[in-house]
């Protein structure tokens, strides 16, 4: 071949090279459990899930012994003592509410009687339902069971293992499996628009993030908590720390092309906790309930609220972060031993702002017209028991005495459930006090 026609053919290949797109540079996972790695409850470690056994002989001797607190010991011996764990047809009903009181009783009082009815429970879930749990939406006889049945499952492998035989065991953990796993999906290019495109994201205080709605929260903690009595550490993984970017906040609508693995799931506990504003806010409180930070007022969602009938709202501030409060208790006990301090904003916690925005909000204005206070009813709301657990803040301090009685943000857990779980007190995290904001008392109350 001649020499032009080399050169020729040379500059072709060249021409031809730049008109390929540059390949993107890999955006690399985050390291797993910088704030420690949860891990499976092993056999002869139950039980483990929301309580220890050194918190549960805490507990039996408040209640049984102490009586104290008065009003723990009153909700215990009126509300929970003597529930029995009951089945499911897989269509009807809501089991998983009664099989949450039916687990405090045993767990407290464990008797013969209690452990067949939780082990006929579980049975009933693995014949009604033997593709394992979905979604909690609409779904008689299940809805928040995957909440219930592993801790029932975690009680009664620590109070009558003899209960279940090697081949229920086998069964059991491959049935929470397949619960952990059902509500997994392809998190790296999240569509948000009904068009199917990619939502880029909104800058609030200093943060550009595209959404992490309540759905996925609610996802979630009862998959977290399948997986945690599944033994299968990459279900655990997926739900707790699965390694998404932990800066990564919004989503390049060609991100599977950068190489992130399906491994990786944006909506897992660690993000839901690292994308909470510095202000305490989340993505639903802005977006579904109005919030606004110039003015820390809100324009709240009620569902029941008429131009006759006024009536509060503000649920969806703590429906965002359910599957993270509950996530996190099972994540503390199973290996995250710094999941109550986690944050990328500031110097408090996570959770402890959101529980913090909750409570300022008691005297921040509602723009509804329809709000029958003028205030989100979220600043009482029982589930702030569960930061009276783990966070030791004069806003808290001085709140929890006056909590209830302004409805409650989901359909979770009864709220009487929340008051029990603050219990008993293990203080993981300490503000020293904190001039900076504003602290909310009971009298801040609008009567």
């Amino acid at each position: 071949m001649k020499t032009e026609n080399l050169a020729l053919l040379f500059g072709l290949i060249l021409a031809s090279c730049s008109l390929i797109p540059a390949a993107h540079t890999a955006i690399r996972p985050s390291a797993k459990g910088q704030w420690g790695r949860v891990v499976p409850i092993a056999d002869n470690a139950h039980p483990n899930l929301y309580y220890n056994q050194s918190e549960i002989n805490e507990l039996r001797n408040m209640i049984l012994v102490q009586h104290s607190p008065a009003h723990l010991y009153d909700l215990y011996m009126n509300r929970f003592r003597n529930k029995i764990a009951v089945q499911t047809d897989g269509k009807t009903g809501n089991p998983h509410g009664r099989n949450m009181e039916a687990a405090i009783s045993y767990m407290i009082e464990p008797t013969a009687a209690k452990a067949d009815a939780i082990k006929a429970s579980l049975l009933s879930f693995v014949t009604n339902a033997p593709t394992g749990l979905g979604t909690w939406y609409n779904t008689p006889g299940r809805f928040f069971a995957g909440y219930s049945l592993p801790w029932m499952y975690d009680l009664l492998l620590a109070y009558n293992p003899e209960r279940l035989s090697a081949t229920d065991r086998t069964t059991l953990k491959a049935w929470f499996l397949k619960s952990a796993t059902n509500l997994k999906f392809e998190t790296r290019t999240v569509y948000l628009n009904n068009d199917r495109t990619v939502n880029s994201g909104t800058t609030r205080e200093g943060k550009a993030m595209m959404p992490f709605p309540n759905w996925y929260s609610r996802f979630m903690g009862p998959s977290l908590a399948c997986a945690l009595l599944s033994g299968d550490q990459a279900a655990i993984d997926y739900w707790a720390d699965s390694g998404w970017p932990h800066g990564l906040f919004t989503t390049p609508s060609d991100i599977a092309t950068y190489g992130l693995p399906a491994t990786v799931n944006r909506y897992d506990l660690v993000m839901y906790l690292l994308s909470t504003y510095a202000s305490g806010a989340n993505s639903d409180s802005y977006d579904r309930e109005g919030f606004t930070v110039s003015d820390h007022s809100w324009y709240t969602t009620s569902y029941v609220a008429t131009d006759v009938n006024h009536s509060d709202g503000g649920s969806y501030h703590f429906a965002h972060q359910a599957g993270a409060i509950f996530g996190a208790e099972m994540a503390y006990h199973n290996g995250m031993a710094k999941v109550f301090s986690i944050t990328d904003a500031g110097s408090e916690p996570a959770l402890l702002r959101t529980y913090k925005r909750a409570l300022e909000s008691r005297d921040e204005s509602d723009r509804r017209p329809t709000s029958l206070s003028g205030h989100p009813f979220i600043g009482w709301d029982l589930i702030i028991w569960m930061g009276y657990r783990r966070y030791n803040d004069p806003v808290i301090e001085e709140a929890v005495s006056s909590l209830g009685g302004k409805g409650n943000y989901g359909v979770e857990f009864a709220p009487e459930i929340y008051v029990f779980f603050g219990y008993p007190r293990h203080v993981t995290w300490s503000s020293g006090g904190d001039s900076s904001r504003r602290r909310v008392s009971a009298a801040s109350e609008v009567r």
